[in-house]
């Protein structure tokens, strides 16, 4: 799994959690492939200010599968709670740069290093 396949499906994810909980408004993120390593992101919430939050979980995610990537904000988008980015992607996926997410941070590990 890459990035872009995994922030292809997020929104599948949130329209899961938002039919487990009736009154959760969920964001919606629609991903458009505008060249090779480029996606057009749009965030639509109804929470306004999460930009900076946006932009910090694509980077968060980035790191996690051994990418790095960077993140335009184009301003709002045409709906009354859209906002627009571009994402390139500007290294292939590396194994060994990518982040367990079930390990990581976890004193407990068998290879954690201990000080």
């Amino acid at each position: 799994s890459s990035f872009e396949e995994f922030v292809s499906n997020l929104d599948q994810l949130h329209t899961r959690v938002g039919l487990a909980f009736n009154d959760l408004k969920p964001p919606s993120l629609k991903i458009k492939r505008e060249d090779v390593g480029t996606l057009l992101v749009t965030y639509t919430s109804e929470r306004p200010g999460l930009v900076p939050l946006v932009e910090g979980l694509f980077h968060g995610l980035a790191e996690r599968f051994g990418q790095s990537i960077e993140i335009e904000h184009l301003g709002p988008g045409q709906g009354e709670h859209d906002e627009l980015f571009r994402i390139t992607v500007l290294e292939e996926p590396d194994p060994d740069k990518a982040i367990d997410s079930v390990t990581a941070g976890c004193p407990f590990t068998p290879d954690a290093k201990t000080e």
